[in-house]
């Protein structure tokens, strides 16, 4: 009877794993700070105070580049970040999207900073406008007149001319991302599972559009990685990460599941 209620041996494995290991459940969703001026400090508080996290306009996998110490700042201060790259499809071990359009999530809630050539960034403001998105920080050599007339006309209130994120956040260029040694997916993608070089598992609520609901699926499969973590890969784990993508960490059960019978047992 046990074996047919993920939840609780979740809830068991758990209290396993917490006698030997620590069990962080991190939620990257918090309500922004309103922005009380259009001056710059005003519109750089407005930026770090994006609820979901930051996407990188422009990544690159060149640590030399502004595209990929930009990302790596954001790593580095322990802030979500999504590379954004028509090239690249990971890039410091990050999954990368092809465009904003694609970002997990409401577009709305990121910041965004842009690192392209100005000609790139009109196609970006056009696109941030139809995303409805407020925060975008113009790293410099992004912008030109003709990028701050077209933000004007569009409504768009941007940081730019001014100081770059890696000065603003503090940036160690010795720092390195953690170095992934397995990763894949579970639940169609619903769960991601990484171990790094560090000995930490991270489990990531990948379903955003959903609002990442915690379906029989996604049960059995984070389930499955928390086996993994006490049995299969108890050398390499000492710390697990429950992590999710969007606003909302997990909406909870999915009814949906409810509507067979396997709902009665798996869920009850």
């Amino acid at each position: 009877m046990t074996s047919s209620k993920p939840h609780l041996r979740l809830r068991r494995l758990l209290g396993q794993l917490l006698d030997r290991r620590t069990l962080e459940c991190r939620s990257i969703s918090h309500e922004p700070r309103p922005c009380s001026s259009g001056d710059a400090s005003g519109r750089i508080a407005s930026f770090l105070s994006a609820p979901v996290g930051f996407a990188v306009v422009g990544a690159s996998p060149n640590r030399s580049k502004i595209g990929n110490q930009v990302l790596r700042c954001y790593f580095q201060h322990g802030k979500a970040v999504v590379p954004v790259s028509l090239s690249q499809s990971e890039i410091e071990g990050l999954p990368c999207v092809a465009s904003l359009r694609e970002l997990p999530g409401n577009a709305k809630d990121y910041g965004v900073s842009v690192i392209t050539p100005p000609s790139a960034t009109l196609a970006i403001l056009d696109a941030a406008k139809e995303l409805g998105i407020h925060r975008l920080w113009l790293q410099p050599g992004a912008e030109s007149a003709e990028v701050l007339s077209r933000a004007a006309a569009l409504g768009l209130e941007t940081v730019h001319s001014g100081p770059c994120v890696l000065k603003v956040l503090g940036f160690d260029e010795k720092w390195a991302a953690p170095v992934a040694l397995a990763s894949g997916d579970l639940a169609g993608g619903a769960v991601r599972w990484r171990i790094d070089d560090r000995c930490v598992m991270t489990l990531t609520l990948a379903n955003s559009r959903k609002r990442n609901p915690l379906t029989h699926a996604v049960l059995e499969a984070l389930h499955e990685c928390l086996e993994k973590a006490k049995d299969g890969e108890r050398d390499r784990v000492r710390v697990v990460v429950l992590e999710s993508e969007g606003p909302v960490f997990s909406s909870g059960h999915d009814f949906a599941d409810f509507v067979e019978e396997k709902g009665r047992t798996q869920h009850a």
